[in-house]
């Protein structure tokens, strides 16, 4: 039995001027019936290929659309915004002086601490601006001290004694 080996060369490159998706013989034996079968799944291909690519496009247009509605659903972060020269409220703990326990004081944030991002972690260095002689009990009249230094604070979204939290907006 005798084996023919095809040539690689100028016989097995596509000819100029052939358009793309014309069903070209192998040999000159085919029958009608095949060609014409052959042209019928060139287009089945061209039409599922454009099927996909219209999909594809309208599948996009969704998945964006969602993406925008969840954006406004997200959660703001209670952290943003976060920076040195901010003012906040700090409620002050039941263990500070009688007239003061418990009391919601305005704070100038000094010193914001970071985690390797630079994100703001939450803790920040206070400077606490209190009410006299009330938060004090110093009654050196106009020596009064009214400022104090807290180191740490804690973030709390909710006002906790002992932490910091964002003033409440009243509209």
């Amino acid at each position: 039995m005798s084996t023919q080996i095809k040539p690689i060369g100028k016989e097995s490159q596509p000819q100029q001027g052939k358009q793309e998706g014309q069903v070209q013989p192998v040999s000159g034996k085919v029958s009608e019936a095949q060609r014409e079968q052959a042209e019928k799944l060139v287009m089945e291909d061209k039409l599922a290929r454009e099927v996909i690519r219209e999909a594809s496009a309208e599948d996009l247009l969704k998945a964006e659309q969602y993406a925008k509605q969840e954006q406004v659903k997200e959660v703001p972060d209670p952290l943003k915004g976060l920076q040195e020269g901010r003012v906040v409220h700090y409620l002050t703990p039941n263990d500070w002086r009688p007239n003061a326990r418990g009391q919601v004081r305005a704070g100038l944030i000094v010193f914001c601490y970071r985690d390797s991002y630079g994100k703001p972690t939450g803790t920040v260095n206070l400077a606490l601006f209190l009410n006299g002689p009330m938060d004090t009990g110093d009654m050196g009249g106009a020596k009064t001290r009214c400022l104090e230094f807290l180191p740490g604070v804690k973030f709390s979204a909710e006002a906790e004694a002992g932490c910091w939290s964002w003033p409440k907006r009243y509209i």
